[in-house]
């Protein structure tokens, strides 16, 4: 066991490369976002263009409104695991909220597999009794 002034740089340096980790994450999920627009706008375009409409062999109208859902699905998703990345980011420098944190890792465990490296080591970390003592004793203060 080390001595307690030693274990608690040792966490303090963990929790700051673990809030460092989610930053990336959050920047990766960002971009990924963009992934989903190609297909919202594949999908809006097949919806309203006016020479598709003109075809006597056109798809049935709700094709394009799929692509639409899919690519908005995929983008709302990644914008929401990059919101919750930089809260999670904020709550592991303040030492606070350790539920979100959880719930922010689990979530990220579903990104493969940066994300799964990344929700892991988020409850491998956050279940050490040092590092829950930190954010035990910043909520009572």
């Amino acid at each position: 066991m080390l001595e307690p002034e030693r274990q608690t740089q040792i966490d303090a340096e963990d929790i700051n490369r673990l809030a460092l980790f989610h930053r990336i994450f959050a920047y990766l999920a960002g971009v990924g976002s963009l992934c989903g627009l190609p297909h919202f706008l594949f999908g809006f375009w097949f919806m309203v263009s006016p020479s598709q409409l003109q075809s006597d062999d056109m798809p049935p109208f709700f094709f394009g409104a799929i692509f639409m859902l899919a690519g908005g699905a995929v983008i709302a998703l990644a914008i929401t695991l990059c919101i919750l990345n930089f809260k999670t980011e904020d709550a592991l420098k303040h030492r606070r909220n350790l539920t979100l944190i959880q719930v922010t890792a689990a979530l990220n465990c579903l990104a493969q597999p940066l994300g799964l490296a990344l929700g892991i080591y988020t409850f491998i970390l956050t279940s050490r009794p040092t590092i829950r003592d930190q954010f035990s004793r910043a909520i009572s203060n």
